[in-house]
């Protein structure tokens, strides 16, 4: 990876940046740049800076094409997507709460500074979500051989969504 940082210490263009992401003026824009290179700049600015990156896309699919190039281009999970809900305006049954889980993944990797980018559509950036702290208070890590009192557990399952019903 050092070498695709090497390759940015020279280019004029760049150089501005990590300056600027420190100085915290926000929000950032570069122009021109092909898709990997967008991926190779973001992630040398969040390695350079040691900060987090928000990559906002113009649509989901462009949100997805770059989250797997960040992926690939360093060979490790550095960036996870934020997807955006896909509304239904009419009843389905059976719809599926897919997207409600990669969010909910989303922010579980955000909250635990475990991932470097977090890429979004312009749609899922402005989606409504919970506070950090809410989230917090309702997320539970349950392991193996681990006693809970069922009730409190059944407690902060309702707090968080679910409905409780008997087997």
């Amino acid at each position: 990876m050092k070498q695709f940082a090497r390759l940015l210490e020279n280019s004029t263009p760049y150089k501005s940046l990590p300056g600027a992401v420190l100085a915290r003026r926000s929000p950032l824009l570069v122009t021109g740049l092909q898709n990997i290179h967008k991926a190779h700049y973001i992630f040398s600015l969040c390695r350079e800076t040691g900060v987090t990156a928000h990559a906002v896309t113009s649509n989901e699919a462009s949100a997805n094409k770059l989250c797997e190039d960040l992926n690939a281009l360093f060979g490790e999970e550095v960036a996870i997507l934020l997807p955006s809900r896909e509304l239904v305006f009419r009843a389905v049954e059976g719809a599926s709460h897919e997207y409600e889980h990669a969010r909910l993944r989303a922010f579980g990797r955000i909250l635990a500074n475990d991932i470097k980018v977090v890429v979004s559509s312009a749609e899922g950036a402005v989606q409504y979500t919970l506070p950090p702290e809410v989230f917090l208070a309702r997320t539970k890590a349950l392991k193996p051989g681990e006693a809970h009192d069922v009730e409190k557990l059944a407690a902060l399952l309702v707090s968080a969504g679910y409905a409780r019903s008997d087997q």
